[in-house]
């Protein structure tokens, strides 16, 4: 069962990293131009880049109905801590467990309104939108991890 939990949390850690890099991507132009032998063209497109690079601050909320102490949550202190470090301080994560933005239901859909940015649910919870999510859930129904992680890579997931 701990194999299944540490797995769990770094699914979601690698999940929400990408949904965290997905939101702050920004499109870059790209120009060509006869003037690129000569590298004028390369220089501007340096000088614009530089000044897209937002140096504003960005906080993030991310809701856990998990209390202080359980592996996600610290998986969830650790998540933020990276990002920060790997930021430089420019992006904050703060992290709000044992339901204090809400219950399940509410984060899920606080999630929607777009009031909390990240959470850390049970996968159960993640059926409404997903029928895979409800797989993983039926801890009881699978022999083993591989069994479930087998049928999860394969076309009925």
């Amino acid at each position: 069962m701990k194999r299944v939990e540490r797995l769990m949390a770094l699914v979601l850690a690698v999940v929400m990293t990408a949904l965290l890099f997905t939101g702050c991507v920004q499109q870059t132009k790209s120009t060509t131009s006869s003037s690129t032998a000569t590298g004028e063209t390369a220089k501007e497109d340096t000088k614009e880049e530089a000044k897209s690079v937002p140096t504003e601050k960005l906080t993030f909320k991310l809701g856990t109905t998990s209390s202080e102490g359980q592996p996600i949550v610290d998986a969830c202190l650790k998540f933020a801590e990276l990002i920060k470090e790997r930021t430089n301080g420019r992006i904050t994560i703060e992290v709000f467990p044992g339901s204090v933005l809400g219950n399940t239901v509410s984060i899920r859909d606080s999630l929607s309104a777009g009031s909390i940015h990240m959470a850390s649910l049970a996968l159960g919870s993640l059926g409404v939108y997903s029928k895979a999510a409800n797989l993983v859930s039926a801890n009881y129904f699978w022999e083993s991890e591989e069994q479930m992680v087998e049928v999860m890579n394969s076309e009925v997931a």
